[in-house]
């Protein structure tokens, strides 16, 4: 089922749960909507716990390169009944000749193509976020026009390669194929949900390869991840230093690890912190081993397009997106019957979307 949703109620419709119902509803709506046309009685939840015991001191940072990546390619959408690009002459593609040669796409058979009106070349983006991912991993991805093509519905992307724009020579790092979605009255413009696939791993910097991080004198440069970046937390970071780590910025937000203490800087990071010895602020932790949810602070959730098993909830771009409580989302989806999984993917996809106000942490 695919909706609409925002915080404000508009109106309500219903129709099959595998079909797209165009409607706009609220969020508490939808999930009412989404209970009634899947037969899923509501439950009693308990409560979300407020913290874990301790965390390690690792995941309170982030890395050197350690940042959500884009990759793109250029690709081919088929399909299109009159809407593609219409081209009278090559001298429309000559100019792009170079970019479809460093995206392996063939120049006079995508002329060819590109004559019929059926067909369109299309600019193909998709943003892995910094926790990385496995080989297989999916994300969803976008889709936007690059030469006369006006309306992209109804079409299907070829598989296209995806590559790091800043490593134009590296292999391929994904592959994008699938049918185009629109969440926006702007049909030049769309999304392929889980449409880009990792052909290999891309991993968050382990501890173990810390070493690699060095500057020329054999310091290390950290960074406190956004939401712990308090003075009160780089002092106690600082303690288990010995005091000697140096602030670079005023909000003590990233800081340098003399040489001297590079030999023992494994060890200090694999440290336990009691969560109580932390000044609160906005973050998720989750516990993948037991898939249990943890948040403090006030983490806020604005609309953004969810998709998972079957679930779809689409930003309602007639209205203002204003944000809510993480707490009364992942409520009001186990009152759904939502499972711990679908909720955890939930708080990805919106940290992903930069629609998670807050830091997610995974131990």
């Amino acid at each position: 089922m695919t909706v609409a949703w925002s915080l404000q109620s508009t109106s309500l419709a219903t129709g099959p749960v595998d079909k797209e119902v165009p409607v706009k509803v609220s969020i508490l709506a939808i999930l009412m909507l989404m209970t009634t046309a899947g037969g899923v009685s509501a439950q009693d939840m308990s409560a979300i716990p407020a913290e874990p015991a301790s965390i390690r001191l690792v995941d309170l940072l982030r890395f050197r390169d350690q940042q959500a990546r884009v990759f793109e390619g250029v690709g081919l959408v088929t399909g299109l009944d009159g809407s593609g690009d219409r081209l009278k002459s090559e001298d429309r593609l000559r100019p792009l000749a170079g970019v479809l040669e460093r995206h392996d796409v063939p120049f006079l058979q995508t002329l060819d193509l590109l004559k019929t009106g059926n067909s369109a070349l299309v600019m193909v983006q998709c943003k892995v976020p910094a926790s990385g991912g496995t080989e297989g991993d999916q994300f969803d991805l976008t889709v936007s026009t690059l030469l006369d093509a006006n309306d992209l519905e109804g079409g299907v992307l070829l598989t296209t390669l995806l590559r790091d724009p800043l490593l134009p020579d590296a292999t391929p790092t994904m592959q994008a194929s699938g049918a185009i979605e629109f969440s926006e009255d702007i049909s030049s413009r769309g999304s392929i949900l889980d449409g880009a696939q990792l052909l290999k791993p891309i991993l968050r910097t382990a501890i173990g390869h810390l070493r690699q991080m060095r500057d020329p004198d054999g310091s290390i440069r950290l960074t406190l991840r956004e939401a712990w970046r308090h003075p009160l937390v780089f002092e106690y970071i600082n303690s288990k230093f010995d005091y000697v780590l140096q602030p670079v910025n005023e909000d003590f937000g990233a800081f340098v690890v003399p040489s001297e203490k590079g030999a023992e800087l494994n060890d200090v990071l694999k440290t336990l912190i009691p969560i109580s010895d932390l000044p609160a602020v906005r973050r998720v932790v989750i516990d993948k081993s037991t898939q249990s949810i943890f948040t403090s602070g006030s983490v806020m959730v604005r609309p953004f397009h969810f998709s998972v098993d079957g679930i779809k909830l689409l930003p309602d771009p007639s209205r203002e997106a204003d944000a809510q409580p993480l707490g009364e989302a992942l409520a009001m989806l186990e009152d759904l019957g939502a499972t711990a999984e679908q909720r955890i993917a939930f708080i990805r996809q919106a940290d992903e979307a930069s629609a998670l106000f807050g830091e997610v942490v995974e131990q």
